[in-house]
């Protein structure tokens, strides 16, 4: 009988906390929407292939349920500009608003605003034409789900610069890098994507951040996303290797970072834009150090000297990472665990494409291709010497790897031009990869997304903020509860015992 009780209080307190931990869902459905100009059914549906682009001055409502609601996430086709946020209760009166900017929005494709007590419905007004809302979602009070997130405004300094080509080859060849610099090493992690795979995959790259627990908004240049048959198609593609460098110095300039990370010099399984990415990173570093290059974005940045640049898969001071250890920034789950989990948000790109572990590709090992501070010794972590050497001057050597001075490096003897044989990618093979079930086919937008600004986005309104201490509390008193009855039981069992055991007088 007592084992009995103790299995129906453990069942109890079970059901109690995932009840408490359970994530909440979009309650979209249960609002109304309303538009000044076509049709609002493209904010509220499950496809990111449609969206509502009003031209000129334009106005969204939503009117929340009964019930209210404590989170809106508005996906924006492109990076918003300036528009106004009112919210108003029952009677129509003006609770609050909030002028937005474009310098505090800072080009975040998903932004997750706060809604306020006794609000009934908000509208979201702006007047300037090139805007679109792709979709929203609402949330009640509760546990958000691990992809909606507040992001963070991008770094105005970095240490740790990713640059990857393609929104999922963040994972795929870079592993857990970017949550274990950033969560685990408390090191500052600026993602940067060079190419535009469409709107549809930027929102798989930021729910693939989301979910690695990693906050702060990627940047993405927008190059045009086409696998060409060779390096030098390739950068007709991005139109010159001048223009390229260019590029890429004034992201360094930008996010000023310590050390940078990319590709495989021989693009992984050979694709060209990969192999471009990796191979101007040293010119980009020179050009990015020189004032007298890319004169206006030194103007606006100021000239920086990157002290490091690893590779992924070089062999020279190779350093290899663990993924199999769990830590508690991650949630106990380990690396490989959370590169894989990230990677299973883009969805468009998992029947061609999962995550190793080891393998040709391994997404373990990287090596030191240009150090400004000498070779590294230890071989055991990207930051080596850093902390302990003053800022570099302005020239630095570049190790072995690179073509002549002026010139891209040429391609390796042995070098395969596309993709490597038996490996077909899904998601390069034109300017923007079909959607597999699930997602909508679309063309990439018709302006990618411009640089951010560093202005830190202020909050519309103070919000109830996130349930978890109180649920986190609440499960605790639960679980308490349910020890101290089992407890007390015991007691009871044990005094029940003893009697019976006690001799007659």
């Amino acid at each position: 009988m007592r084992k009995g009780w103790i299995a129906a209080v453990a069942a109890l307190v079970l059901f109690l906390s995932a009840a408490c931990f359970a994530e909440v869902e979009n309650i979209a459905d249960q609002c109304r929407f309303w538009v000044n100009q076509g049709s609002a059914s493209a904010i509220s549906d499950s496809s990111f292939g449609s969206a509502w682009t009003p031209q000129g001055d334009a106005e969204m409502r939503v009117m929340l349920p009964d019930s209210g609601a404590a989170w809106i996430q508005i996906n924006w086709t492109t990076p918003p500009l300036d528009y106004t946020w009112t919210e108003y209760d029952s009677s129509e009166q003006e609770i609050s608003t909030h002028a937005a900017t474009a310098e505090e929005n800072f080009g975040c494709l998903s932004q997750l605003l706060p809604v306020g007590q006794g609000v009934k419905y908000i509208s979201v007004k702006f007047n300037q034409s090139g805007q679109g809302i792709n979709k929203v979602r609402v949330f009640p009070e509760g546990e958000l789900p691990k992809t909606v997130i507040q992001w963070e405004k991008p770094c105005e300094k970095c240490d740790l610069m990713v640059i990857s080509t393609h929104q999922d080859d963040e994972w795929l060849w870079f592993g857990a890098i970017i949550p274990y610099y950033d969560l685990v090493r408390d090191k500052d992690v600026q993602v940067v994507y060079m190419a535009n795979c469409g709107r549809y995959r930027y929102q798989e790259a930021l729910n693939g951040i989301a979910v690695s627990g990693v906050k702060t908004y990627p940047h993405f240049i927008g190059l045009q996303d086409k696998y060409d048959k060779n390096l030098e198609a390739a950068i007709q593609t991005w139109t010159s290797k001048e223009y390229i460098i260019g590029v890429v110095a004034e992201v360094i300039r930008r996010y000023k970072p310590e050390v940078i990370l990319t590709h495989d010099i021989n693009g992984e399984y050979g694709h060209p834009q990969h192999k471009l990415t990796s191979r101007c990173m040293e010119y980009a570093i020179e050009a990015a150090a020189d004032p007298n290059q890319y004169p206006e974005s030194a103007q606006k940045y100021g000239a920086w000297q990157v002290k490091k640049l690893y590779r992924h898969l070089e062999k020279n001071g190779q350093i290899e990472f663990d993924w199999h250890v769990s830590y508690d920034e991650f949630g106990g789950r380990t690396g490989l665990q959370v590169a894989t989990d990230s990677m299973n948000e883009h969805a468009s790109q998992l029947k061609a494409y999962q995550v190793e572990d080891h393998g040709k590709y391994d997404n373990a090992l990287f090596g030191l291709s240009y150090t400004a501070i000498g070779e590294d010794t230890e071989h055991k972590d990207l930051f080596e010497n850093i902390e302990e050497t003053a800022a570099p001057a302005a020239t630095a050597q570049a190790l072995p790897e690179v073509g002549e001075e002026g010139e891209l490096a040429p391609l390796e003897a042995g070098d395969v031009d596309g993709a490597a044989a038996g490996q077909t990618p899904a998601d390069d093979g034109g300017e923007d990869a079909g959607i597999e079930a699930g997602g909508a086919d679309e063309a990439a937008p018709e302006a990618a997304p411009e640089a951010a600004v560093e202005a830190a986005p202020e909050p519309v309104k103070e919000g109830k903020g996130s349930a978890a201490p109180v649920l986190i509390a609440g499960a605790g008193v639960v679980a308490a509860a349910g020890i101290g009855f089992l407890a007390y039981t015991n007691v009871r069992a044990k005094r029940r015992r003893r009697r019976r055991r006690r001799p007659l007088p």
